[in-house]
């Protein structure tokens, strides 16, 4: 009668019995161990078993099998429910049991699961040996399919979340932002006249557009960067431009010291930003007077724009009247600048869900109180030109924070929702700054009351 595989590994754990009991002791810091393979089956490592026997209170001698049936680390597995799924065997399990152990936590935690048994070693039978390496190799094949599960569930997880983020296009992103509404019908327009174009070139038609280069004019804080940078994502999702990335510069980073460098300088700055977006900010700062290097920047990044036409954007910005007398400072920059798009200043109620957005994105909440005082504030605040608009909300959100700070100076063991929830009281009275010495600050009244 032919051998079978099943019998040759009995052998093995026999022959393993053997030497365990000729060499008279064995822990579980300190087992036998035999190496089971598995011929054919290369999904599986082999089989390694490790015996050791102890000695009850009664004087039977157990001898414990115990194998190894998955090992790794735990980002792209749910440990939880793996252990979920070892309960569950056990349940089921009449011969052994199964554990999972873990160690570390987050990116560094790592998984054990084996399987054991015990077995009164007077009278064990060849019989229950099978049962033993069969109920061992059962389980392990088992595990290792739930392990290759659960990973992959976490890796649909993980594409599914690329995927929203991939549906989420830069004009959802425009449109989420507060206020600016006839910012984002300009956009919207700019958008579905490249989007045209690039059609139209697809046949061999002409192009009746001249290159998206644009002036963004407004007060500061009106979001003219953050518009610039969707611009640049918008065009490279049409494919008007391959990269889509931006370079935010400003004066400091065109002009130069000395003679003959500023072109350079220009230049470079640009070769960076071909397939995206050079964003210059408050660029009617090139118009110098007396001996000045900013009209060099100005006609070597004309120069650029005319060389390189298509291959990118342009975006100068600015406020509004500076920024009428630099385009209109030299006849090359009307020509190459035909869209001009403002930014108006936020209204009081745009200003307070921006307000909102920032209090809900640091896990604070407003109490009615002080959602009532700071819609007070934003109606009262001085506006003029150079108003900071989502910036000064920005700086208004920090005092409130360092208000809110001082009035659990004095309280031991805040609760999470003393710590979440702004009062009131940490909404000063006034948006007037005013101006206390540092000797007279105290505890109870800090430096940046009143601030607001």
């Amino acid at each position: 009668m032919a051998t079978t595989f099943i019998d040759q590994q009995l052998d093995e754990l026999v022959a393993g019995i053997g030497v365990l009991m000729h060499r008279g002791s064995a822990t579980e810091a300190d087992p036998a161990v035999i190496s089971l393979p598995e011929p054919g089956h290369n999904a599986y490592p082999d089989f390694e078993i490790r015996l050791w026997v102890t000695e009850r209170t009664n004087g039977a001698e157990i001898l414990f099998v115990e194998m190894e049936i998955g090992r790794g680390g735990a980002p792209g597995l749910n440990l939880d429910e793996l252990k979920e799924w070892t309960d569950a065997y056990n349940t089921r399990s009449l011969f052994g049991s199964i554990e999972t152990l873990q160690s570390g936590s987050g990116r560094e935690a790592t998984y054990i699961t084996t399987i054991h048994h015990a077995l009164v070693l007077d009278g064990l039978t060849h019989k229950t040996l099978e049962t033993v390496v069969t109920t061992m190799q059962v389980a392990s094949r088992r595990c290792h399919r739930v392990i290759r599960m659960l990973v992959r569930d976490h890796s649909r997880e993980i594409l599914a979340a690329q995927l929203e983020r991939a549906r989420r296009t830069a004009l959802t992103d425009l449109e989420a932002l507060v206020g600016l509404q006839s910012v984002k019908e300009m956009v919207r327009g700019l958008t579905a006249q490249q989007r045209v174009e690039q059609e139209r070139k697809k046949h061999g038609l002409r192009p009746a557009l001249a290159t998206p280069h644009l002036v963004f004019t407004g007060n500061p804080g009106t979001g003219k960067t953050t518009v610039a940078r969707l611009v640049g994502k918008l065009f490279r999702e049409i494919g008007l431009l391959p990269r889509g990335h931006v370079v935010e510069v400003d004066r400091s980073d065109l002009v130069a010291k000395y003679v003959g460098q500023t072109a350079i300088k220009t230049k470079e700055v640009c070769d960076r930003a071909v397939g995206g977006v050079l964003f210059i900010d408050e660029a009617y700062a090139l118009t110098g007077t007396g001996v000045d290097f900013g009209h060099e920047a100005i006609e070597a990044l004309l120069t650029t724009m005319e060389s390189r036409r298509g291959e990118f954007v342009v975006i100068v910005a600015g406020y509004g009247a500076e920024m009428t007398k630099f385009i209109a400072s030299n006849p090359g920059l009307e020509s190459r600048f035909d869209r001009t798009i403002h930014f108006p200043d936020y209204s009081a109620d745009e200003l307070f869900k921006i307000f909102e957005g920032l209090v809900r994105d640091h896990d604070y909440v407003l109490d009615p109180a002080a959602a009532a005082a700071v819609r007070t504030c934003m109606r009262t605040l001085p506006r003029g030109q150079g108003f900071g608009n989502a910036r000064e909300i920005r700086r208004i959100f920090n005092d409130v924070v360092c208000n809110h700070a001082s009035l659990l100076m004095n309280v031991s063991n805040p609760t999470k929702q003393q710590l979440q929830s702004i009062t009131a009281a940490a909404i000063p009275s006034s948006h007037v700054p005013t101006s206390v010495p540092a000797s007279e600050g105290t505890a109870s009244t800090p430096r940046w009351a009143g601030y607001l």
